[in-house]
Parts: structure tokens; C-alpha cells; sequence
């Protein structure tokens, strides 16, 4: 699930920094319409750093919590592993 949103938010992140690197070549000179497309590059640059450091930030301490819980290493709090049971651990 991770993964997913992961590649979603890569995927928007690039079509808005398309999308304004289109509307700032159609600008043709226009000073508030290439404004306008600056800083929604540098928005989209802003939304996509403030997401991938905020899952950075959850990643780590989650990953030393569960460090420090057991004693058979690190564990991704973003896996999961179901088993019916019948498994012998």
C-alpha cells in the first residue's frame, strides 16, 4: 500500500511540474501568468518535500521504537505478514 501512494504521489508531483512548466511556456511573456507557473512549481516542490519528509520522519522513529521493543531487529511498520496459523515460527 506504501508503494502505491508512493508512485501516486511521484506521478503528481511530476504532472504539476509538467503542467506548470506548460502553462509557463504558453505564458509567452506574460508577466502574472509566469509568475502564476513559478510558484506552482514551487508549490508542488513544497507539497512533495513536506510528504516525503513527513513519512521520513514516522519511518524512523517507528523504526528505532521497534528496534529498541524487540530483540530480532528492525521491523517496517508499513509490512504486513498474515499467517493462518499453521506455520511453525
Amino acid at each position: 500500500m506504501t508503494t502505491f501512494l508512493t508512485k501516486i504521489l511521484i506521478s503528481v508531483t511530476l504532472a504539476a511540474i509538467f503542467f506548470s512548466g506548460v502553462m509557463y511556456i504558453i505564458s509567452a511573456g506574460d508577466d502574472g501568468m509566469m509568475q502564476s507557473a513559478k510558484e506552482f512549481i514551487k508549490a508542488s516542490l513544497i507539497g512533495f518535500a513536506i510528504v516525503l519528509g513527513s513519512w521520513l520522519i514516522i519511518n524512523v522513529t517507528l523504526w528505532v521504537i521497534s528496534a529498541q521493543m524487540t530483540n530480532i531487529g528492525h521491523l517496517n511498520w508499513y509490512e504486513f505478514h498474515c499467517t493462518d496459523g499453521t506455520e511453525n515460527i
